[in-house]
């Protein structure tokens, strides 16, 4: 008895646009970024606020210039354009300190 398995051409449940591969190259996937209640969006713009603060903190504590970049994403884009992808590394911190900015804040820069 043989058993065969097949294996699919895209994943399942794979987007048509990013299984096409449609999407532009400088468009992010924004995927959970756009399902924020506006109370999330409310408290993930104040810790990103004090994102070069946090940076600066870090830098500090660690007496040298770090690259704030976090699974890949820099929390600060060079352009000055808003990278959403941040906005869900920053919920992350938040929701692990039952969202208190100023420990997910001080969450934050320990990591960095």
């Amino acid at each position: 008895m043989s058993l065969s398995t097949s294996i699919p051409d895209k994943p399942t449940g794979a987007p048509e646009a990013a299984a096409s591969g449609s999407l532009a190259a400088n468009e992010p996937a924004v995927g959970k970024a756009q399902h924020f209640s506006d109370s999330q969006k409310e408290v993930i713009a104040k810790l990103r606020e004090r994102l070069p603060d946090i940076i600066k903190g870090a830098q500090s504590e660690l007496e040298k210039d770090i690259d704030a970049i976090l699974w890949g994403v820099p929390l600060v884009s060079a352009s000055g354009q808003q990278d959403l992808r941040v906005d869900v590394i920053l919920n992350k911190f938040i929701k692990a300190r039952g969202n208190d900015v100023e420990q997910a804040q001080e969450m934050l820069k320990n990591t960095l």
